[in-house]
Parts: structure tokens; C-alpha cells; sequence
């Protein structure tokens, strides 16, 4: 079939999966007293169901003798409670038939798990232990020590976790997000059980957390357990405002030039350039701000597409983050050194025109075919789709993970061209305005 006849049966796809307000599928909403954000969203699993809580404690939040705490942290929460010892996280959630995990980002932490529909409730109420109860241990801290320099160390080898953390040095340089998610060795090697253990005080707290359920679900009954579960939580100490969230927004670099990043000696060395955008805090969670990560993954899918058809610049690929302070968006391709002159100049080339000219309808129409394909199989799961809305949630609008569609689909080119004239006219690595 041709390339084409696959893109209308995904669009037809997403309008039966993703429908707009008075669709099939819907977000229930609500804002309990103690702050914290319920969203469920019914639609048939087989019996299954989602469960994903965010909560705004991801590694661009630490303090300085707190590097590396929010990863060391989404692992000490499975090992022991004041209710339950280590390992019984875990193992409750499998004798339910489901399975439980966690992940962190720079914004965020979560912690989410797929049971059966029936389960539910008991499965919100071992999360929340998990999230307001673990003890941190100094014993289970030492020894997940171990397990996370293994995990640094394996992860020299993932080169996309590698591009991932350059890209994000380039682009936010000293800022808290050119910082690695997993923290580094030394930082690992050196942080405290007492700077865990503030940075959990601090931040896991139900004015920063959203819970989220997917699936075959009663949607009344879900949120009267997120109520029941969650409801009286309450806040341990008064807020604390944190101090990553008084900066006037973050300030983005503009990529100077390729970053060269070794591989094997068989490979060739990857060129890498990234480029972020950033909103001033007033902005960070606004009704519409969300629109700069949609707007990062359009115009990273135009400028990989235009650079990959410029003579000489072999093959690339490309990726794009949306941030609750920005957006960033990056290429890479490997090739000889001998080509990297050539890669560079269409790079340049390409930005300069984009900026210029903004992109062509064409190249417009073909990124958003490309993105609604990925997006749908992205969703397809009730764990997919918690997941979405959770990101969406954490930059400031959840509804957006339904109304992705119609959001791709009313962007311009002129909306592209201001995204890539906002990359482009950062700062360099020097701290200079960008050459006219």
C-alpha cells in the first residue's frame, strides 16, 4: 500500500481513538482540597487499567548537595515503608496480577502500574505508601548506591541516553536541565541519606502530584478512591516554594556548531545539534503553553527532513522535548569527519531559510502525517495513554493529550518559522548573539 494510503488510515484511526470535546473518549477532572489533581479517562482495555502519578520532583528541581536525588529516590521507593517491608511494594502489585514502575525526567517523577480494573483502589492505596510513606532506609540506600553507579555505568554504552544528556547540555548549558537525569558518578557516589530525604520532604506532596487512571473504569467510583486514598494525605508542613520555581524562566543556548560524541572505534563519531526555547514563569503552566512542545516536535520533523534531503549531509535523525520552562529540539547523524563540513553547512543552511522563508506547506503537511502516526502508537495502550496525559499535565494542560490532533492541525507555517527564529537567536556557547 502506498505511503500515502497508510497516512489517511492512521488519520481515520486517530478521529476514532482521539476525538475531540464530545468524543468518545474524555478527561475527568478534579481538584481535591489538599490540592492534588484526579484525572480518569474511561475507555475499554480488556479488563485493565492504568494507574500513573506524577508529581513535579524531577532532577531539575535539586539544590546543589541534592544532584542525583530524584533518580535515587524513584528507587528507594520500593524498598520499604513504615507499612510494608522491601520488596512487598512490588510483589502486592503482582498477587493483584498487574505491574508496577517508575520513571524520572527533568520536570517530573512517576510512579505507575497497569492491573486489573477490580484493582484499582488497592492498587492507589499501596502507590500512596509507596509515595508518602517510604522510610529511605540508610541500609537500602547504600544499597541501591551500588545499583545506580552500575546503572551509570551501563549507560555509557546507550548511545541514545548519551545524545539525549549532550543535547541537553548544549541547548540549557548550566541551567538544571543541561544537568543528566541519572545524576553523575560522583554525584551518586557523594549525596546523602539526609539530602534524599529533604528533597522527598520538600517535594513529594499531593499540591504537586497528579493522579491518573486509565482503562476500564467506573469513573465516579475511581475518583471517589482517589478521594478516599488521597484525600487525606493533606500537606505534612506548609508549602515550601521551591526555588527552581522562583527563576524568571530558563535561557536556552543556541548550538554553535556540531558537538562530535565518540563511539566504538569501528563507528563514526555522531554530530550533534540541539537548540532550546524557553517561556518565562508567568507562561510555565498557562492555558496554551503546551504549544511549544507540539511546535518543537513539527519543526524538529521539518528541519531533519530538510537537512537529510541537503546534498552531502547523509543520514539524520532528530528529537524534540517539550519542558514546563521550554522546548528544545535536536539532529544527529553519523558520518566521517570528513563530512561533517557538509553536514554543517546544510544545517545552516536550513535553519537560515526556515528562518527566512519559514517552511513550505508541503514539508508543513508531511511533518504532521509523521507525528500522528507515532502519537497514535503511542496511545494505543492504557499505560500509553496515562503516560501522555501525565506529561501533558506536567506542562501545564492534560486535555492536550486528546486534543493533540487538532492542535497539530490548526499550527502554520508561520507558527514554525517563529518557533525556529526563537531557537535560533539564543545565545551561543559563548554567551554572543548568533551571527546575522
Amino acid at each position: 500500500m502506498p505511503a500515502g494510503g497508510l497516512t489517511y488510515i492512521a488519520y481515520a484511526l486517530l478521529a476514532l481513538l482521539l476525538p475531540s470535546s464530545g468524543g468518545d473518549l474524555s478527561l475527568v477532572r478534579r481538584e481535591l482540597p489538599d490540592g492534588l489533581t484526579a484525572i480518569v479517562c474511561a475507555r475499554p482495555a480488556r479488563g485493565l487499567a492504568a494507574v500513573d502519578i506524577w508529581v513535579r520532583a524531577g532532577s531539575a528541581h535539586e539544590r546543589a548537595d541534592e544532584y542525583g536525588a530524584a533518580h535515587f529516590l524513584e528507587h528507594l521507593l520500593f524498598k520499604g515503608t513504615s507499612r510494608r517491608k522491601p520488596g512487598e511494594i512490588d510483589a502486592e502489585i503482582e498477587r493483584m496480577g498487574g505491574m508496577l514502575n517508575a520513571g524520572t525526567i527533568r520536570d517530573a517523577a512517576h510512579l505507575f502500574a497497569v492491573v486489573p480494573s477490580e484493582r484499582v483502589s488497592d492498587a492507589l492505596d499501596v502507590m500512596h505508601d509507596a509515595l508518602f510513606g517510604s522510610v529511605l532506609a540508610e541500609d537500602q540506600v547504600e544499597l541501591e548506591r551500588r545499583v545506580i553507579l552500575d546503572e551509570l555505568a551501563r549507560s555509557d554504552d546507550d548511545i541514545h541516553q548519551t545524545l539525549a544528556d549532550a543535547a541537553f547540555q548544549i541547548a540549557w548549558g548550566d541551567h538544571a536541565y543541561g544537568r543528566p537525569v541519572l545524576g553523575r558518578s560522583a554525584d551518586i557516589g557523594a549525596i546523602m541519606r539526609e539530602s534524599i530525604h529533604a528533597f522527598y520532604r520538600r517535594l513529594y506532596r499531593t499540591d504537586r502530584m497528579a493522579v491518573i487512571v486509565v482503562g476500564d473504569v467506573d469513573e465516579e467510583a475511581v475518583h471517589r478512591s482517589i478521594a478516599r486514598v488521597f484525600g487525606n494525605a493533606g500537606l505534612a508542613t506548609p508549602p515550601e516554594r521551591d526555588q527552581s520555581e522562583q527563576e524568571n524562566g530558563a535561557d536556552p543556548r543556541r548550538s554553535s556548531g556540531p558537538v562530535l560524541l565518540k563511539q566504538r572505534a569501528s563507528r563514526s563519531p555522531l554530530a550533534l545539534w540541539a537548540w532550546g526555547v524557553a517561556k518565562p514563569q508567568a507562561t510555565a503552566r498557562s492555558e496554551g503553553g503546551p504549544n511549544d512542545a507540539i511546535l518543537a516536535e513539527l519543526a524538529s520533523e521539518i528541519v531533519r527532513d530538510a537537512i537529510a534531503r541537503s546534498p552531502g549531509a547523509g543520514s539524520v535523525q532528530g528529537d524534540a522535548v517539550g519542558l514546563q520552562r521550554g522546548a528544545m529540539m535536536y539532529v544527529w547523524s553519523e558520518l566521517p569527519e570528513t563530512g561533517i563540513k557538509a553536514m554543517a553547512s546544510a544545517v545552516d543552511a536550513v535553519t537560515r531559510r526556515l528562518v527566512r522563508d519559514g517552511p513550505s506547506a508541503a514539508e508543513v503537511e508531511a511533518a504532521r502525517r509523521r507525528l500522528l502516526g507515532r502519537r497514535l502508537y503511542r496511545i494505543e495502550t492504557v499505560q500509553g495513554l496515562a503516560r501522555e496525559i501525565g506529561v501533558w499535565w506536567m506542562l501545564g494542560d492534560a486535555q492536550a493529550a486528546l486534543d493533540l490532533p487538532k492542535r497539530l492541525m490548526s499550527l502554520t507555517r508561520s507558527d514554525v518559522q517563529a518557533f525556529v527564529t526563537r531557537c535560533t537567536a539564543g545565545r551561543d556557547r559563548s554567551g554572543e548573539p548568533p551571527p546575522p
